[in-house]
């Protein structure tokens, strides 16, 4: 069923102009390297090549890691005890983007096929494993056990040098899928409490640097709150379950800085990066407690900017997306060692920081 109407309810917060952003000077919150904790391997693969490329926790007891080997997908479990890899079947072939826990009991694990095929996910929900046909899209964040929001290629671009988007934004939900409107661009999307909260751009195609968040709900998409002009490129968003938000974009210009705008449910403020930070365009997530995680090196408390950059002189490893272990100050990651891509000495690898939950 297609809606081509985006549903706005009562409460719409007003734009929050960035010239009323406040902003804290990074310098003087910097928590360095060497004071810092370090990421230490804790789990790497026996046979190569292979690859982790997303990690998911739901508890100190259990996490799961997603890549690829030989064989296609290639999942580990954490149990609380070790790292084992589990078995799922008909997943040959499947090249897995993502790995989403909605409990301690339930995931899901969202593909693509290396060969022809529709979008899929495989849902382990009452100890079973099960196959999910959904829409055709390659980007889906679950919001609960039967319950998953995406976007993908549907959406359009119509006019001349300020051209006006529509992204389609559709929502499964036990086998039923709904789809709807929504102006602009999505560009980035994630899951909270089981809520959803999409990052829409608004004017894409002129790289304007404004972008919208939207929550998502039963009957539709809610209206959250404005940010711009200068959020920049690759924008992303994290939230948590108590409707904090926080939105990771970079300025524009010559010396453009990377920031963090938190919204705490009244205002934007920003937040930014120190100029030592390592954090590439992936992994930004919410951090359990007060802040969000850049990627696997940098870390921002809430009140303070920590880099836990790997020691040593060189980097024999790689790290990519992190899952922060709630009510703890522990946290996984997944990566790759040193060797070359594709070699049979290329392996996926999990990083610990802090104690072993």
């Amino acid at each position: 069923m297609r809606q081509n109407v985006v549903k706005k309810l009562a409460a719409v917060v007003a734009v929050a102009a960035i010239s009323a952003l406040g902003s804290a000077p990074a310098s003087a919150m910097v928590q360095s390297a060497a004071a810092a904790p370090h990421w230490r391997i804790f789990f790497t693969s026996a046979h190569g090549p292979s690859d982790l490329t997303d990690i998911t926790t739901a508890g100190r007891s259990s996490a799961w890691a997603a890549g690829t080997n030989s064989a296609g997908l290639y999942l580990m479990h954490w149990n609380g005890r070790g790292w084992h890899q589990q078995t799922v079947p008909g997943s040959k072939d499947c090249i897995p983007y993502s790995v989403q826990a909605t409990s301690a009991s339930a995931v899901w694990v969202m593909c693509e096929w290396a060969v022809a095929g529709a979008p899929t996910a495989f849902v382990l929900d009452g100890g079973a494993w099960r196959r999910v046909s959904l829409p055709d899209t390659a980007t889906a964040t679950a919001a609960g056990d039967s319950d998953v929001w995406g976007y993908g290629a549907g959406g359009s671009c119509t006019g001349g040098s300020s051209p006006t988007c529509v992204a389609q934004v559709w929502h499964w939900s036990a086998g039923t899928v709904t789809t709807f409107s929504l102006p602009g661009s999505v560009v980035s999307m994630t899951a909270a409490g089981g809520h959803i909260w999409l990052l829409a751009d608004t004017h894409p195609q002129t790289e304007s640097g404004r972008v919208t968040v939207y929550e998502t709900g039963a009957s539709g998409l809610r209206k959250i709150a404005a940010i711009g002009p200068t959020v920049g490129a690759f924008p992303q968003i994290a939230a948590s379950s108590a409707r904090r938000l926080w939105v990771l974009g970079e300025g524009r210009g010559a010396h453009a800085r990377w920031a963090v705008y938190a919204w705490n449910g009244r205002r934007w403020t920003r937040h930014l990066t120190p100029r030592t930070a390592d954090f590439g365009s992936w992994g930004f997530t919410y951090d359990g407690r007060s802040g969000v995680w850049l990627g696997p090196y940098t870390h921002w408390t809430g009140r303070r900017w920590v880099i836990t950059n790997p020691s040593g002189p060189t980097r024999r490893f790689e790290l990519m997306f992190i899952a922060p272990v709630a009510g703890t100050s522990s946290a996984w990651a997944v990566g790759f060692n040193g060797a070359r891509p594709g070699s049979r000495a290329y392996r996926g690898l999990i990083a610990l920081l802090g104690r072993r939950p």
